[in-house]
């Protein structure tokens, strides 16, 4: 199950099943350095400091969609 980087962002299930498989319990760590570094690329600001739908719980992901989500939304908002 070869995943080409390009592809990530639309395969976020498969790249994080992947990492399971490679990285076994050391894959949260790199769950939370890739969320980092996505939060230094794109450069969203948070109303209140974080979002509501950040919380301890949700999956990579979860996580993914709800920054894709915001991402977008502050994109919009800048456009509009």
């Amino acid at each position: 199950m070869g995943i080409k980087k390009h592809e990530i962002p639309f395969r976020i299930n498969d790249f994080q099943n992947a990492l399971e498989k490679i990285f076994g319990v050391g894959t949260r760590h790199l769950e939370i350095l890739i969320i980092k570094n996505l939060h230094k690329k794109i450069k969203i600001k948070y109303k209140d400091n974080i979002p509501s739908c950040i919380v301890p719980d949700l999956t990579f992901h979860e996580y993914i969609r709800c920054v894709k989500m915001t991402y977008e939304n502050s994109y919009k908002s800048t456009n509009e």
